[in-house]
């Protein structure tokens, strides 16, 4: 008979060997029951707001770093590929720099900021002349 130690160190053990197999297992999993996974996510959240809020609040002041690091690389990364300049005035001091999409998506948030995004929907431009764009397209 194992102690629980014992029980608990076999349990390790085993899943480190079998660690690949497992997550191999788990991402077919999802992607067979993805809607139904979504939806019960859902409604869990629905279920336990207070608890849900909780647990974001802790996973944000525990990870703060780590994505506004990934955030901001990522932003560095797209301006090199798009020139670091507003496409429209030539302006390049990166600070007042924002990402415009030219397709004017309402479902944007942040969109860009995806691996796979597709840079040629998006456009660099300095503040003013976004200011501008917006205006003329009667978008403010």
């Amino acid at each position: 008979m194992q102690t629980k130690e014992e029980k608990s160190e076999y349990d390790r053990k085993w899943y480190l060997k079998n660690k690949e197999r497992i997550k191999k297992l788990n991402r077919e999993y999802y992607k067979k029951n993805r809607k139904e996974l979504i939806k019960r996510a859902a409604e869990y959240k629905k279920r336990n707001k207070d608890k849900y809020k909780k647990y974001a609040k802790k996973y944000r002041e525990k990870n703060k770093g780590k994505v506004w690091e990934w955030q901001k690389m990522r932003t560095q990364t797209i301006l090199n590929k798009l020139g670091r300049k507003c496409k429209r005035c030539g302006f390049d001091n990166y600070i007042a720099l924002h990402v415009h999409h030219k397709d004017g998506s309402k479902e944007r948030k942040r969109d860009w900021l995806k691996k796979n995004f597709d840079l040629s929907k998006i456009e660099i431009l300095c503040a003013n002349c976004h200011t501008i764009e917006h205006y003329e397209n009667n978008k403010i």
